[in-house]
């Protein structure tokens, strides 16, 4: 990933761009996005956290919750965004077609993930402090979908495989971190 027209810029300062402007955002992660691994340290690991810590909210509007329930709440939480964004990049090796199982490998694919499963998060920091607007907040992940549509457009695929690896993409972003915080809950 080269970094031509100044510095990399930060997810903190990319996520919003995608989710506001997504092509804007989509060329600025592809051209001057974070190395991944920086980027997993400095913007998924720390909106996992805040995503944790969201769950305490529920502590205000539901007084009958105790400390440790909302705690354990908490550590599932945290580690369905924070491992979720693992399971989504195996997934998606597994699953894409043959001629585009090297894109979760590459920067901008584990960027695209980081992003996709961020905004997840965010939604879910805003569905635990908002509660009484979860019925609208409860739709917010579609944009997220729309967003990974805008990002695909930017991989090379062939025209055939496009629309199943934009659905691959969609379905492991979105499913992963569902998956994990289920069977976490399994054991709790």
């Amino acid at each position: 990933m080269s970094s031509p027209g100044g510095k990399r810029l930060t997810l903190w300062s990319i996520a919003p761009q995608v989710m506001t402007m997504p092509t804007l955002g989509w060329e600025n992660a592809l051209q001057r996005g974070p190395r991944p691994e920086i980027a997993v340290l400095r913007f998924l690991l720390p909106l996992s956290l805040l995503s944790a810590g969201s769950e305490f909210f529920s502590m205000l509007y539901q007084v009958q919750l105790n400390f440790t329930t909302v705690l354990v709440s908490s550590v599932i939480t945290f580690c369905s965004f924070f491992l979720g964004y693992y399971l989504a990049l195996v997934f998606a090796k597994i699953f894409l077609p043959k001629d585009a199982r090297d894109f979760p490998s590459t920067s901008y694919g584990k960027l695209m993930t980081m992003i996709g499963i961020g905004t997840l998060a965010f939604f879910h920091i805003l569905m635990m402090a908002l509660p009484m607007f979860d019925f609208i907040i409860e739709f917010f992940p579609l944009w997220t979908i729309f967003i990974i549509f805008r990002g695909m457009k930017m991989v090379v695929v062939s025209a055939e495989k496009q629309m199943i690896s934009l659905a691959v993409m969609c379905m492991v972003i979105i499913c992963s971190p569902v998956l994990v915080e289920w069977f976490l809950s399994i054991f709790v």
